[in-house]
């Protein structure tokens, strides 16, 4: 009895053996792959971010220069004159 229990118990690990080291490599495979993929859209993500900011820079640059070559009774608003003092609104 105690000899058929030790095959068993041989046989079983012999077989559960491989089946873990399939599972835990296509585990890792997995792993690998989605972290890759991953890491793929943080980069388009990241390129597409900085192209946007790169586009604010430039637009906000040329806004600046088209405001510095305006004349100045064109610059001045309403809302931004030099003619009016400045109020302050808290107490």
């Amino acid at each position: 009895m105690r000899l058929r229990l030790l095959f068993f118990m041989t046989l079983a690990g012999i077989a559960v053996l491989p089946v873990i080291a399939l599972a835990s490599w296509i585990f890792v495979d997995v792993l690998d792959r989605e972290i890759e993929s991953v890491s793929d859209k943080h980069l388009v993500i990241a390129k597409n971010i900085g192209e946007a900011l790169e586009r604010y820079a430039v637009d906000l640059k040329n806004g600046f220069e088209l405001v510095a070559a305006m004349p100045a009774d064109v610059r001045e608003t309403p809302a931004v004159s030099s003619s009016r003092p400045f109020r302050r609104i808290t107490s």
